[in-house]
């Protein structure tokens, strides 16, 4: 009876397991700037070659940042902003908030392993600011 239940067990780490690789969401809300004499902070090492090689800004400045579950049915306030996030993966809903009002929404966004997904064009203090979408 003993290596019966051992078995299952066992099958059942080795089925569920893979199955919760990769389910985290990091969130990063960043400032694109100007100003040539700042240098893009620490935390965007992942994402920073992308980031330039997309947009026009001289650098980059990580304002702040969360880990949201997947699939996932989350809300988190980044800066000024609060982010919705519902879906998994394959199919992710956002909707940005600031002071309460509604700035983007998008639905049906596909996640692709490790490439970034960039939401941009939300006004910051002194730049550009954007949201950087990333399965980890």
């Amino acid at each position: 009876m003993r290596p019966i239940l051992f078995g299952i067990v066992l099958l059942w780490i080795v089925l569920t397991v893979p199955c919760y690789a990769g389910n985290e969401l990091s969130v990063r809300l960043v400032e694109a700037v100007q100003g040539a004499d700042e240098q893009s902070s620490a935390g965007l090492e992942d994402v920073i070659g992308i980031l330039k090689r997309s947009l026009a800004s001289a650098n980059y400045r990580l304002v702040d940042s969360c880990i949201i579950q997947l699939p996932a049915s989350a809300e988190q306030t980044l800066g000024s902003y609060t982010i919705k996030c519902s879906g998994t993966q394959k199919n992710l809903a956002v909707t940005v908030l600031r002071h309460g009002k509604e700035v983007l929404k998008t639905a049906n966004i596909p996640l692709q392993g490790t490439k970034p997904f960039i939401l941009g064009g939300l006004p910051g203090k002194s730049g550009v600011m954007l949201l950087v979408f990333l399965v980890k």
